[in-house]
């Protein structure tokens, strides 16, 4: 009997072998693959695309903050408003909305790192708890975004060239390799942010972290923007990033705008456009004084 049992034992055993040996290996992958790695405390991007009407529109900007204070992880907000009228340039704006949004209706959409948590208005009736789910909605996915950043940074600079006008420069490492396949899809977004502006529709409210404007990066100046960003691939000409290259972006003159009167930040975001994964962000505050 034991002799008609051995092949069958050979084979199971064979088989857990195999199943071992590959189970082995996706460990290690998972463990090294920058867009899986069990990572819970490199900055989160919060992407907010509304209009002048949105319903809970201050609440979300008023979130991000408190969540990131007591979820003890980075959250860089920014806040894209449509159809302001006469306060804002709106076309940047309308072509970043559309990108994140698509042809979809309904705002607030509200991204994490490209993953959509809110699109319209959460169906409670009682203001008090809609806005109670809506805050812990958003904790949640920061709280358990897997992340990690490809890129360090090591230095940057706002430097007023004149009254009203600046340019941004940013030195970052590489802590990963970054291959062709990633880096042809990936670009480099910067945007002017207000951190506050009044609403047109009341003086009582305010829009915070306000996208003003794009900055494009230098050498692409005469570019239009597509409401992705410029190349980093065609910014640093190189096919390959490999770890431990240090990086400069470097961008155009930019004004800010002298009848707002608001702290004035750059938000740059590092992102693959066609997997939606953000491989960097910060945001760099100065006083615009």
């Amino acid at each position: 009997m034991l002799w008609k049992m051995k092949p069958l034992l050979l084979f199971v055993s064979g088989f857990i072998c195999c199943l071992l040996f590959l189970l082995e290996h996706c460990l290690v992958f998972s463990f090294n693959s920058p867009s899986s790695m069990d990572y819970y405390s490199d900055t989160v991007l919060l992407e907010v695309v509304n209009s002048e009407l949105t319903v809970e529109k201050n609440e979300i900007e008023q979130f991000a903050k408190e969540i990131e204070i007591e979820s003890k992880r980075p959250v860089v907000n920014i806040n894209y408003v449509l159809n302001f009228i006469n306060t804002l340039p709106t076309e940047d704006c309308e072509k970043r909305g559309k990108i994140l949004i698509g042809e979809k209706e309904g705002v607030p959409t509200t991204f994490l790192n490209g993953r959509v948590v809110l699109r319209g208005r959460p169906g409670l009736d009682d203001f008090n708890e809609r806005k109670k789910y809506i805050k812990n909605y958003i904790k949640e996915y920061v709280l358990k975004i897997i992340h990690k950043e490809y890129f360090t940074l090591l230095n940057f600079t706002v430097t007023k060239t004149d009254s009203y006008s600046y340019k941004l420069n940013v030195v970052i490492r590489a802590e990963d390799n970054v291959e062709n396949k990633l880096l042809s899809g990936t670009k480099v977004l910067l945007f002017l942010v207000a951190d506050k502006v009044k609403s047109e529709v009341s003086q009582s409210l305010v829009h915070k972290n306000v996208a003003y404007r794009f900055i494009p990066v230098k050498g692409f100046e005469n570019e239009e923007f597509d409401g992705t960003g410029n190349s980093l691939h065609r910014i640093i000409n190189k096919d390959a990033i490999c770890e431990g290259d240090e990086i400069e972006i470097e961008s155009v003159k930019f004004d800010i705008d002298k009848n707002i009167t608001a702290e004035w930040s750059c938000v740059i975001i590092i992102e693959n456009d066609k997997r939606r994964e953000v491989l960097f962000v910060r945001k760099f505050r100065f006083n615009g004084n």
